[in-house]
């Protein structure tokens, strides 16, 4: 649908070539933004997300011209947070200082990929026995 005025001189001020397509570029990049906080799989997928383009007038005393800006932005879906994860509280071997970590330490004979040889297991605050 073509809304130009066809008295109205080419160079009308457009929403397309306010400086130069900078409306455009603007929109283009907080698109971009936008579609890849869609794609997070950190956000939650449902939620609206915004775009927002100001064009800000400032006119001049005479009010025969002034300046024109435009701001993109957008409000997107925020990370939520990520769930539990379980932790286990171990005292290095080497300097004694408590650590934790993401595995049982009292099951390390059954699982020998997750061995930890520099952790010991701690049983209410104190290595186990027979541990340093």
């Amino acid at each position: 649908m073509d809304t130009q005025d066809k008295g109205a001189p080419e160079n009308t001020v457009r929403l397309g070539n306010i400086g130069g397509g900078i409306a455009d570029e603007l929109f283009d990049a907080e698109f971009s933004k936008v579609l890849r906080n869609v794609r997070d799989p950190n956000t939650n997928p449902t939620k609206a997300r915004k775009i927002t383009l100001t064009i800000t007038l400032t006119p001049n005393k005479d009010r025969n011209g002034g300046h024109m800006s435009v701001d993109v932005s957008s409000k997107l879906a925020p990370v939520q947070p990520s769930d539990p994860v379980m932790i286990y509280l171990g005292k290095s071997k080497t300097d004694g200082r408590l650590v934790a970590v993401q595995h049982d330490l009292s099951q390390i004979g059954l699982f020998e990929s997750t061995a930890s040889p520099n952790v010991v297991a701690i049983d209410g605050g104190k290595a186990k026995e027979g541990e340093q």
